[in-house]
């Protein structure tokens, strides 16, 4: 007898991963966790998969169970039509038989009759004697002539008693093998009731051994979908956790938490600005300054020559001093080169940038000594990422974007890349691109973090 497997799971299938939140607390620690749910989210999956298998290979019996009985539900019906048949002969049977009964209530009517006369006519000759016979004809002709007539008639009776005889015999016999007919119908059309229920009852075998199996496929794909999504989201919280040439992200995560404690601005939002600026601090930059005079530097690359990589006046000699108070060679540290751009065919723009957070010398002066004062550091340094990352949060902060609506968010971008609202300047793309990343880091890496969503 078939009996479904039932789905009796005690995973945390649908319990959030991270219902925990990082803060001011281990990275590595995080990243531990974050691995170990990962190795039991892959066992909790292999599992799955194992009992998934088993439910196929159930199915597969259960259809050829269908298929055989797919085969009784034809050798019933065959059964039907062979009875039918029997039915339309028998009925036809029946009829011939009715009808032979018929003639012979009629014969025997007859008989009957001619039984009745023949009585009636012996009686009368058995009353007078021969004699009285013979000296009532005038000849012995005629007298032998009523002798015989009357030997007729009792022979004739004898007949008709015979016919009688067997006439009754065969209307019996007839009668009962009509009923024996009627019995055979009786029985058909019962056989017939009986294979139509058995059909019923194997088509509702059936409908539910097909129900059964495909709830419990739907069932286990279900749960496999939801792990396989699982694994993927901490697959890529982990992947954002490797060592890599920029910033950790559980690292990055940690200080945009402690920025935003102190400036209002949304960890998502600060996140968003350093990957937009440098990829988490990947790409710091592709020049070093040579020449302090013009501003000129070289490509990190190829050597090529490469103008206008800092404002030589507003910037170089600031920047001289960064790098010296941090004990940094000047024309070994990466700066962004300038991105050409020309006004009424003049060139307009420096390169200079420094660090995750992209700050130039001149901007980074303004946020030094409170960065100093709230890490309570003694230099602050443009490339070290806690530094980098208070100092967005920061100018960010100042720009507007503790407001934390959508708004005030996409305009402190614009005016933090090009000193304009969105509106104004140039740089409404640019803050459309870290609005998309801010939604992206909050949905699919924060909030999953947090217990608060299941990913993207």
């Amino acid at each position: 007898m078939y009996r479904p497997i039932l789905i009796f799971l005690f995973f945390t299938s649908f319990a959030p991963f991270f219902v925990y939140a990082q803060s001011s607390g281990s990275t590595q620690a995080y990243q531990d966790k974050l691995q170990a749910d990962y190795d039991q989210a892959q066992k909790e999956l292999q599992t799955l998969t194992t009992q998934s298998n088993e439910i196929k290979s159930q199915k597969a019996s259960l259809q050829r169970d269908i298929a055989l009985i797919d085969a009784q539900i034809r050798e019933a019906q065959a059964k039907i039509n062979l009875k039918t048949i029997a039915i339309t002969k028998l009925t036809k049977d029946i009829g011939v038989k009715q009808n032979t009964i018929s003639d012979l209530e009629t014969k025997l009517d007859r008989s009957f009759q001619s039984m009745a006369n023949l009585l009636r006519h012996t009686r009368e000759s058995d009353a007078v004697s021969l004699p009285i016979i013979l000296f009532g004809h005038n000849s012995f002709s005629e007298f032998f002539k009523e002798v015989d007539s009357i030997e007729t008639v009792k022979e004739a009776l004898n007949i008709s008693i015979t016919d009688v005889k067997n006439f009754k015999q065969e209307t019996e016999i007839e009668k009962t093998d009509l009923e024996d007919k009627k019995n055979q119908e009786t029985n058909a059309r019962e056989e017939i009731l009986t294979a139509e229920r058995v059909i019923q009852r194997k088509k509702k075998e059936k409908n539910d051994i097909l129900k059964v199996t495909k709830g419990q496929e739907m069932a286990y794909a279900k749960l496999i979908e939801e792990k396989e999504r699982k694994i993927a989201q901490i697959s890529t919280a982990l992947f954002a956790l490797r060592d890599t040439d920029g910033i950790q992200f559980g690292k990055a995560l940690e200080y945009a938490n402690i920025a935003s404690a102190k400036t209002g601005v949304r960890p998502a939002f600060i996140l968003a600005i350093l990957t937009q600026e440098t990829s988490l601090g990947k790409n710091l930059g592709s020049c070093y300054l040579r020449d302090y005079s013009t501003g000129a530097g070289i490509s990190v690359k190829t050597g090529d020559f490469k103008q206008r990589s800092m404002n030589p006046t507003r910037d170089v000699p600031l920047f001289l001093d960064i790098t010296r108070n941090l004990g940094l060679n000047p024309q070994a540290t990466r700066i962004s080169c300038w991105i050409a751009s020309y006004s009424r065919g003049k060139p307009t723009g420096w390169g200079g940038a420094m660090g995750p957070a992209q700050f130039i010398p001149s901007t980074w002066n303004i946020f030094d000594q409170r960065i100093e004062k709230i890490l309570g550091v003694s230099r602050a340094n443009p490339w070290d990422p806690e530094h980098a990352i208070l100092a967005s949060a920061l100018y960010l902060s100042d720009l507007g974007a503790g407001l934390q609506t959508f708004s005030a968010e996409k305009n402190a971008a614009c005016r933090y890349y090009s000193g304009k609202s969105c509106s104004a300047g140039t740089g409404a793309s640019y803050g459309s691109q870290v609005m998309a990343k801010t939604a992206n880091i909050q949905e699919c890496m924060i909030d999953p973090i947090l217990g608060k969503s299941s990913g993207c």
